[in-house]
């Protein structure tokens, strides 16, 4: 192991195949997992490409007080006042010229900002503080993130396309989250990843690299893994994640976060 398992402060995970799975919610398990290890004296985070009224809910239930990492990066929220403290958008003239390209090939995406969701496709999922609006009503500005659909029969092609929108575009960051949620591509911010959120709330805790815990499973987990002192994948976590972790704990449907936790403070 990389350290002292009671030099580890702060313990950051991801959302979606890691903390949750389909439905989107924490299992009792894992919360109380999470609540033992505040109890301990020690601090939980989420790092999440959703946008935080899409896990606000499970950061009540879990009585977070640490900043939380959503959007790629791009915001910072405090869960107990619900305010963002920290906030890295994209231009709203690359915005436009990103717009342009995706509508070009025809490609499925939406736009955050605020608290709507402006969309080209059905979104299946419904969340109550969530409005969604037709990507037409969709006023130029800048924003925190857009997010790229793909699916079995065109992600090869979309990838090419997303490839050549990172090298067009020097401000702008694109994190792959292909999985068992589908094929994704979350653009934000060169300034908006899991890291810079992540270093935001080190200076918060003034904590240091070597004290953190990272979790993950997909491809925008790499900057999270990478900020950790102590690196870590799900088992249900891509190969190329898996490869660079330390350590490997049973997938998000046998509560590898919870079995992480009970390692972490047992080995103390």
């Amino acid at each position: 192991m990389a350290n002292s398992s009671k030099n580890y402060k702060l313990l950051v995970a991801d959302f979606d195949g890691t903390l949750a799975g389909v439905d989107h919610v924490v299992t009792p398990k894992v919360s109380r997992a999470v609540k033992k290890w505040i109890d301990s004296g020690r601090h939980f985070t989420i790092a999440t490409g959703r946008s935080y009224l899409m896990i606000i809910d499970e950061c009540k239930k879990m009585n977070l007080s640490v900043p939380v990492i959503v959007r790629g990066g791009a915001e910072v929220v405090d869960p107990v006042s619900d305010k963002v403290l920290n906030s890295e958008y994209m231009s709203k003239v690359d915005i436009k010229k990103i717009l342009s390209v995706l509508q070009k090939n025809n490609l499925n995406f939406l736009i955050e900002k605020d608290d709507v969701l402006y969309s080209n496709f059905r979104i299946e999922l419904v969340f109550p503080t969530i409005k969604y609006k037709n990507v037409s009503e969709f006023k130029i500005s800048d924003a925190p993130k857009i997010l790229v659909k793909a699916n079995e029969n065109n992600h090869k092609e979309v990838q090419m396309i997303m490839d050549e929108i990172e090298n067009r575009f020097n401000k702008i960051n694109i994190a792959r989250n292909h999985g068992e949620f589908g094929y994704r591509w979350d653009v934000t911010s060169v300034r908006a990843t899991k890291l810079h959120g992540i270093v935001k709330v080190m200076e918060y805790l003034n904590v240091d690299r070597e004290q953190i815990v990272g979790v993950g499973d997909s491809y925008n987990d790499f900057p999270l893994l990478a900020a950790a002192g102590l690196k870590v994948a799900m088992g249900n976590a891509n190969e190329d994640l898996k490869a660079i972790a330390d350590m490997k704990v049973p997938s998000h449907e046998d509560d590898g976060v919870a079995f992480l936790i009970d390692k972490l403070l047992s080995e103390n």
